[in-house]
């Protein structure tokens, strides 16, 4: 076997160590002396310690330096070929607008020739951008491309694949059809494999050819409602491990582009909410009875309050710049984090403990209680509610008792104001149920065992 090791490769990755490795002496050692020289530093740490967190600080340095230098890109940038995946809007239409401003032939794969991604760049004309129609789920579809572009490109080499293509779905386990849970796998997860296997030969005839797979900070760690993307995205970053390692002996290096959440044309409330109610309408009854319909309309609302934090859309380049850098940089990185803000919040949500992880990720879940737990409660009250007042002694008769407001009497000798509207009565339970179980959430206590405790009082 001959494998094909690119030496002006290798020289550029052994200058790129260098480089950060001096970066990260300058950062380390004047962190380090400024910690030595604090008096209350000293008291606090000693010479292990201040070095640890020299070190870290150092790192996070590094990565603040390297985000914010100028890119040096590789020279003949304008004799490769890029292929990109997923065109049709967001990152993928920006990245091949890119691209193609900076001279470098572009095939533009798009789901539907018609979209608002397709119209685009079929309008600007361009000889050296060619959109390219592909279902990234379909075998026959991605052949077709890998010829199509195989034939194109000529003399010139394909330079990087790039995984783009992506589907979101947001909805609850119980009410998530199976069928989503493979369409989002399918395009997210098999849809790079199936896309790089068939590329392979083409990256393999060109040196330090490049797979970038555009993959999610949700890959690391899971929000409730969110578990169909990032099981697919956590599939696709363990996808990305394993093919670096195996792609050494080739020279194709490996990357990932992991950011967080932006204000794309995928993450658009209105989508969202929309792909919602199908699921929620397209649920079992019982699902929906045990849930209710009070638990799904907050459940949108705090999806939304979710997407309305995500990063404007200005704050896109950020992503760009990154995925030009994987593509055709001088010194690429293995692993992107457009920012380094959400790096460093992405590290410390996974470096927590899992329940404290559980905390935290799970204050985005709805604060009205399901259906059938607010049901369970209520029926507990009710029953009590209506017991203290529905209660009398034995057969005693009522007229033997001074204070008779608490005491049964039957319908024809009852005064009105001792019968209690039970619908009444119902409502002013449920309205302290939801008070106490939302107050419950914040101090972190069992709102079954406080009911226990107010009963006994």
């Amino acid at each position: 076997m001959i494998f094909n090791i690119n030496e002006e490769a290798c020289s550029r990755c052994a200058a790129m160590i260098q480089k950060r490795f001096a970066l990260f002496l300058v950062w380390f050692i004047g962190t380090l002396a400024v910690l030595a020289y604090s008096p209350w530093v000293q008291q606090l740490l000693a010479w292990p310690a201040m070095a640890v967190v020299s070190a870290y600080v150092a790192t996070w340095g590094v990565k603040l330096a390297v985000t914010k230098l100028p890119k040096k890109y590789i020279k003949g940038i304008e004799y490769t070929g890029i292929f990109i995946t997923g065109c049709d809007s967001g990152f993928g239409l920006q990245l091949a607008l890119r691209l193609n401003a900076m001279g470098v032939a572009v095939y533009a794969g798009v789901l539907n020739e018609n979209s608002e991604g397709g119209k685009q760049l079929k309008a600007l004309s361009c000889p050296k951008l060619k959109v390219v129609p592909v279902d990234v789920t379909c075998d026959e579809d991605v052949q077709r491309a890998v010829k199509f572009i195989n034939t194109d490109l000529g003399e010139r080499k394909l330079q990087a694949v790039v995984n783009n293509a992506g589907v979101t779905a947001v909805t609850e386990v119980e009410w998530c059809p199976l069928e989503t849970y493979r369409q989002v796998l399918e395009v997210n997860a098999l849809g790079p494999i199936r896309v790089t296997q068939a590329f392979l030969p083409l990256l393999r005839k060109g040196t330090g050819s490049r797979v970038v797979v555009v993959a999610s900070l949700a890959g690391r760690y899971t929000f409730p409602g969110f578990t169909a993307y990032s099981m697919s995205k956590s599939a696709a970053v363990s996808f990305a491990d394993g093919l670096r390692r195996e792609m050494k002996k080739w020279s194709i290096t490996v990357h990932t582009i992991e950011p967080t959440l932006y204000k794309t044309p995928l993450t658009k409330p209105t989508v969202i909410q929309g792909t919602m109610q199908e699921h929620w309408d397209s649920s079992p009854d019982n699902v929906k009875k045990t849930y209710g319909e009070k638990y799904f309309a907050e459940f949108k609302e705090t999806i939304c309050g979710l997407l309305s934090m995500a990063r404007e859309p200005q704050r896109i380049a950020e992503v760009i710049d990154d995925m030009v850098d994987a593509v055709i940089g001088d010194e690429p990185k293995m692993r992107y984090v457009p920012s380094v803000a959400a790096e460093f919040r992405s590290q410390v949500i996974t470096a927590m403990p899992m329940h404290l992880q559980d905390f935290v990720l799970g204050m985005t879940q709805p604060r009205t209680p399901p259906a059938a737990v607010l049901n369970d409660v209520m029926r507990m009250k009710k029953q009590d509610a209506l017991g203290k007042t529905l209660t009398r002694l034995r057969s005693v008769p009522h007229w033997f008792y001074k204070d008779r407001s608490n005491i049964f009497q039957f319908p024809e000798a009852a005064p009105e104001k001792i019968i209690r509207d039970e619908k009444q009565v119902a409502k002013e339970v449920e309205e302290e149920i939801i008070t106490d179980i939302i107050d419950s959430k914040t101090s972190n206590e069992n709102v079954v065992s406080t009911d226990v405790v107010e009963n006994n009082e």
